[in-house]
């Protein structure tokens, strides 16, 4: 439920009218495509997961497995995290005006993110529970919005022209793409909470396989709805389409049960993995000590109160949704390609553990997985940078440079204080050792 709660959200609402408009009939290839890449891409963190379990897993296994000075890309992670979550935000705004005219937008994404940064200050399993009745409402809207896509008599429509078949362009499956993989990259936010979980060995890649199957299959069929009850008119949401097609009492239950529920359960998603994320960063001395802190409910809250506060911040500069989405598509796309490495050392590393693992696939196997990664998201990546405008990548090549300055300077000031910031990235966790052990 929470891997298909923080799957689902903008890429559903925020993305998929853009989506349609680009690629008509096709955007379900793009959906699979972009699927296949999420696939191979997380899945082998997944398969580390199952052998080395532990909290802010990728975070981990790039440290420890492979070298600290991947800790840069943990900060760009939480970064991206932050571009999400006012995302999330501003699509939630969009959705509430449209029900409530009179409301202001920015305030109720504002509000939104409040609310669910309260929620998690009770603690994982509040807010997990929360989750799960949010996911089962936003499927069942969902495939009620599909049901009348499909069988709308599309001649009462307004301007209704049926969809052309648009030509399939390397670059328009590419970047369409790309817009799918940032939003079904979602599922990977269980890797985080590792931890908390009964059997991390079987129920994270059962879980991630089992969410990603049954989203694809939802966004595939929203797809096809969408762009027979859309036809040729492009359209600014999904809200405005539903309007046309639902009845009233349909349309508000999708709103509300669909659209709202959506975006606040990956809202949640985010911001539980987010607290793992930074915890760890802070554990490992990487940021301040004060995020290490926990209130009574065992929840560290300033790092609760830096993930609701960022995002705020971020949509008062007020932008547009779609670069809020490529900035964090770029990330995704970056961060992804460095997280393949993990997977080639964690047999010769742990290689009784490996033997004992649910999955373990050779290594031939392995090399093979992130070959294929590598390629559709660089493939992705590529085309992303032809269709995006120029200040997006001088913005994201600003962040890297301020990320790897503040390491440096922050390895340094710990050395200083005699703490090796390096010797404690490159110490592997009690509990790998006793997997190996025993």
């Amino acid at each position: 439920m929470l891997a298909i709660g923080t799957i689902i959200g903008s890429g559903i609402l925020g993305t998929l009218p853009s989506a349609v408009s680009i690629s008509g009939k096709l955007t379900f290839i793009c959906i699979i495509l972009a699927a296949i890449s999420v696939f191979f891409s997380n899945f082998v963190n997944m398969i580390i997961a199952g052998v080395i379990p532990v909290k802010a897993g990728p975070y981990m296994y790039l440290t420890r497995l492979v070298h600290p000075i991947f800790a840069i890309t943990e900060l760009v992670q939480s970064l991206c995290g932050l571009f999400l979550l006012a995302l999330m935000g501003a699509v939630f705004g969009s959705y509430f005006s449209t029900i409530f005219t009179s409301a202001n937008s920015k305030v109720a994404a504002i509000l939104v993110i409040l609310l669910f940064g309260i929620l998690n200050l009770f603690g994982i399993d509040a807010a997990a529970k929360v989750g799960n009745i949010l996911v089962i409402l936003l499927f069942i809207a969902f495939i009620l919005f599909s049901f009348f896509g499909f069988t709308v008599d599309t001649s009462t429509l307004p301007n209704y022209a049926p969809a052309t078949t648009k030509p399939l362009t390397f670059v328009m499956v590419g970047t369409v793409s790309a817009l799918f993989v940032t939003t079904l990259g979602g599922g990977i936010s269980i890797a985080y909470i590792a931890d908390s979980l009964k059997d991390p060995r079987k129920d994270i890649a059962r879980a991630f396989i089992l969410s990603l199957i049954l989203v694809v299959g939802l966004y595939s069929i929203m797809s096809f709805a969408t762009v027979r009850a859309a036809g040729a008119e492009s359209f600014d949401s999904l809200a405005t389409l539903s309007r046309m097609i639902m009845p009233s009492g349909a349309f508000y239950f999708f709103i509300i049960g669909g659209a709202f529920t959506a975006i606040t359960s990956t809202i949640n998603g985010l911001i539980i993995a987010g607290v793992a994320a930074v915890d760890k960063l802070a554990e490992d001395k990487i940021l301040p000590e004060i995020f290490v802190r926990r209130n009574k409910y065992g929840v560290q809250a300033l790092d609760v109160i830096m993930l609701t506060v960022i995002p705020i911040v971020i949509l008062a500069f007020d932008l547009d949704i779609f670069t809020l989405l490529s900035v964090s598509a770029v990330l995704e796309v970056f961060i992804t390609l460095i997280r393949l490495i993990p997977c080639l050392t964690v047999e010769k590393k742990y290689p009784k553990a490996y033997a004992k693992a649910y999955i373990k696939p050779k290594f031939g196997m392995l090399v093979a997985f992130v070959i294929i990664a590598a390629a559709l998201n660089i493939y992705s990546g590529v085309s992303t940078i032809i269709t995006t405008a120029g200040v997006i990548w001088i913005v994201l090549g600003v962040m890297l440079v301020l990320f790897t300055v503040y390491f440096l300077i922050r390895a340094a000031y710990l050395k200083g204080k005699g703490i090796d910031l390096w010797g404690i990235l490159r110490t592997h966790p009690q509990c790998w050792i006793d997997a190996e052990n025993n």
